[in-house]
């Protein structure tokens, strides 16, 4: 669907549910977001059409590290493919340095999958692997985190993120979803 076309509904939909109109540039940017946003649904699509390609091919975690083609490996566990989108999340993907920083954190130096369940196992261990090497070495975050010190200890490091997260990926990865939130904000009263 074209951008002129996408305009076209958008101007008769809102005219037709509010008996109103936007002006010509708002309109324009609607319809923009609205292309964009069909085109992102035939990317996650073709994602996932590569994560079951892995899985039947039974190729190697790494060979899909891209986050979103990852997360979608139904040979992953729920808590692993919770944990790989949150990694994409925070670290996010660098014009810079590209997804490295993600690959550093779910990856080892064999470029075999650090799982879920490995960290859950012995949360040091995993802490001093990532402290054993410079982790933020010639990286940098994405956009969303560009103001953020690169610093994995302290009060807003990546460490603090990791364990709240590791701390509750059952509420997190519940099938569950009802009353989520409110468990995780009143968790501690």
């Amino acid at each position: 669907m074209e951008i002129k076309e996408l305009e076209l509904l958008w101007k008769t939909a809102l005219q037709d549910i509010l008996g109103n109109s936007i002006d010509d540039l708002k309109l324009s940017v609607l319809a923009k977001q609205t292309k964009d946003s069909i085109r992102r649904i035939d990317v996650y699509k073709m994602y996932l059409s590569r994560a079951e390609s892995a899985v039947r091919d039974n190729l190697p975690f790494f060979h899909t590290s891209n986050p979103f083609v990852l997360a979608q490996r139904k040979d992953l566990s729920l808590n692993d493919r919770v944990w790989i989108v949150y990694l994409a999340t925070y670290f996010g993907k660098s014009a810079k340095s590209g997804w490295t920083l993600f690959n550093r954190a779910v990856f080892d130096p064999n470029n075999s999958l650090i799982k879920f369940d490995q960290i859950n196992e012995d949360v040091e261990k995993y802490f001093d692997y990532i402290s054993s090497f410079d982790f933020f070495d010639g990286c940098s975050f994405s956009n969303h985190r560009k103001y953020i010190a690169k610093n994995l200890e302290g009060k807003k490091g990546v460490f603090k993120s990791m364990s709240f997260v590791i701390e509750n990926i059952d509420l997190i990865s519940s099938k569950n979803q009802v009353g989520i939130i409110h468990e995780i904000l009143n968790k501690d009263n």
